[in-house]
C-alpha cells in the first residue's frame, strides 16, 4: 500500500498524477470519497466494525487520489502534523453527505480556476473553503497550531486548497509516520 503521506508533498506528485490524476475524474473522486465516508459511518454505527475498517482503507485511497488531483505545489511545513492533532474524524462531523459533496465540487472548481490561471478568486469563494477546512478542525480558530494559523491567515488560494487537499487525506487517517 502507498504511504499516503508522501502523496502530498509537492516532490512527489509529478509521477503520481500522471497515474493516477489524469485517469479518474475528479468529480466523481469526490462522489466516492462522501459515499465511503458515509458507508464506512453507517458500518461503525451498526457495529460491523471489521466491514467499516475496509472501507476506511479504500477512502484513504480515494483521499490520496483526490489530494493528488488538488495537488497545487504548496507546501506548509508542519501542516499535516497540525492537522493530525487538530482534526475532527470526517465520521465524527456534522456534515451531510449533501453538503460534503457540493463543498467538494468547490474546492475542486477553485483548483480548476488556479490551473487555469485566474489566482484573483472571489472573497466569498476564498471564504467558503477555509469554512469547510475549519469544520473539520476540533479547535477554535484562535486556539489553532500556527501552521493552520498561518494558512487560515493566508491569501493565496493554492495554499488553501493545498492544505484542504491533505486535511482530506489526515481527516480518514491516510497518513502514515505521523
Amino acid at each position: 500500500m502507498l504511504r499516503l503521506c508522501s502523496l502530498t508533498h509537492p516532490a512527489n506528485i509529478g509521477t503520481l498524477s500522471m497515474e493516477l490524476g489524469g485517469a479518474v475524474e475528479a468529480e466523481s473522486l469526490a462522489n466516492e470519497y462522501v459515499m465511503l465516508l458515509s458507508a464506512a459511518k453507517i458500518l461503525k454505527d451498526l457495529g460491523m466494525n471489521e466491514f467499516a475498517s475496509e472501507l476506511g482503507k479504500l477512502t484513504c485511497l480515494i483521499a490520496g487520489e483526490l489530494a493528488i488531483h488538488l495537488n497545487t505545489g504548496k507546501y506548509v511545513d508542519g501542516l499535516a502534523s497540525a492537522i493530525k492533532d487538530t482534526y475532527k474524524s470526517l465520521w465524527e462531523t456534522e456534515i451531510d453527505e449533501y453538503s460534503m459533496i457540493n463543498i467538494l465540487k468547490h474546492v475542486l472548481e477553485l483548483r480548476d480556476k488556479i490551473r487555469n490561471g485566474i489566482s484573483a478568486l472571489s472573497p466569498g469563494d476564498v471564504a467558503k473553503a477555509k469554512e469547510f477546512f475549519t469544520r473539520i478542525l476540533r479547535r477554535k480558530r484562535r486556539t489553532l497550531p500556527e501552521p493552520l494559523q498561518r494558512v487560515l491567515s493566508s491569501d493565496d488560494p493554492a495554499t488553501l486548497i493545498q492544505s484542504i487537499a491533505t486535511a482530506l487525506v489526515v481527516t480518514v487517517g491516510g497518513v502514515n509516520g505521523i
